[in-house]
């Protein structure tokens, strides 16, 4: 494995400059991992993220006791809403890569699980517990109990242990709103 040291990180560029890029030929496309000492990482979120890393800080005392989650809840909650690589790795500037070819999906949606497992001869990828009769295309995740499938094509249904998701298979990457609208409805407990 070759590592470099990046110039820049970029988060989701606008459409002309990811295609600049592309045709450049010398850019490297982050697959979301990033690995990094304690130390380094706190010396970061404190100059980039001050809120974050006083939370942090708030928080550790209460490591493996009874009141670390609800301590969490109190002081996560109100803090701002941004992702690590716009928080920290946009602003960093002693970023190392390791340069890597291998396979590499994005199972940041439900539709992706397809492609990490096989598929049944009617075209269903099923996880956990199922059955299918004349049904196909479909995405199935069913923890702890049977889901029965019946005449219907294309969906995706997620059977977990607080909540059920039944979404046809091109609206699968839509979640964020219905999401929103759990938590607007006081829901937050099936997320």
């Amino acid at each position: 494995t070759e590592i470099l040291k990046a110039r820049r990180f970029v988060e989701k560029p606008d459409e002309s400059t990811a295609r600049e890029y592309v045709d450049a030929g010398h850019y490297y496309w982050n697959a979301g991992m990033f690995v990094w000492s304690v130390s380094s990482i706190r010396r970061a979120l404190a100059s980039f993220t001050p809120a974050l890393h006083a939370m942090a800080l708030e928080i550790e005392p209460c490591i493996g006791t009874p009141q670390f989650e609800t301590r969490l809840r109190e002081v996560y909650e109100p803090l701002e809403r941004i992702s690590i690589d716009y928080a920290v790795m946009e602003k960093s500037d002693n970023i190392l890569m390791a340069r890597g070819k291998f396979a590499w999906g994005d199972v940041g949606t439900w539709t992706a699980i397809e492609n990490h497992f096989e598929a049944d001869a009617a075209g269903n990828t099923i996880v956990g517990r199922a059955e299918t009769v004349d049904s196909g295309n479909n995405i199935v995740v069913s923890e702890g109990r049977v889901t029965a499938l019946l005449g219907v094509d294309d969906l995706v249904v997620v059977h977990a242990e607080h909540a059920t998701l039944i979404c046809t298979r091109d609206r699968a990457e839509d979640i964020k709103q219905l999401v929103a609208q759990l938590k607007d409805a006081g829901h937050e407990d099936v997320l």
